[in-house]
């Protein structure tokens, strides 16, 4: 609704340098995620400059430190990025960004003696993850992370891994941590 409230130019504008921050950011998550260092003077292509390689902005650098919070918190361990997966049964592809699993600590409670204990437990998890950087967390992103888990179980029939969550993770927001 908002973006019908401005006129079409500025729409696109809008829409084009959202665009562009997503993909400079996920070039630099998937650059962390192999291990490649992402310093200041990392430069990525930039749409808004017709294809030229530019730093990352400020606001690129809050997602991607929204991200290693995020990695700080639950140890992504990577099994699979960027893969392209699609369902011929229903006739559409994407692109998931993470297969790996993650950290996840639960509290659980023992019974010792007379007295209940609470302690925390820390679990792996097997997730798929679809990295996101708009402001907010909408309905279709959740259809999307379940069609590609979907296609990924119609495509990997042979391989071994079986994520048993998806998860949309909003990275270079105004919380604490930045996701």
């Amino acid at each position: 609704s908002w973006l019908l409230s401005v006129n079409k130019e500025e729409a696109q504008k809008i829409l084009v340098t959202a665009g562009d921050r997503g993909t400079r950011v996920h070039e630099a998550i998937r650059d962390l995620i192999d291990g490649i260092e992402v310093g200041i003077d990392k430069k990525y292509p930039s749409e808004l400059t017709k294809g030229r390689f530019e730093p990352l902005t400020n606001e690129e650098w809050d997602c991607i430190r929204g991200f290693v919070n995020f990695v700080n918190d639950y140890k992504p361990e990577v099994y699979t990025q960027e893969r392209v997966v699609w369902s011929d049964e229903h006739k559409y592809a994407g692109t998931i960004d993470f297969l790996g699993t993650i950290e996840v600590t639960q509290k659980v409670e023992k019974k010792v003696g007379d007295k209940v204990k609470t302690e925390k437990v820390a679990n792996r998890i097997e997730v798929l993850i679809d990295w996101k950087t708009s402001s907010g967390v909408w309905d279709e992103y959740k259809l999307q992370v379940a069609a590609y888990r979907m296609a990924w179980f119609e495509m990997t029939a042979e391989e071994n891994f079986y994520p048993q969550s998806t998860a949309i993770v909003r990275i270079g927001t105004n919380h604490t941590k930045g996701y």
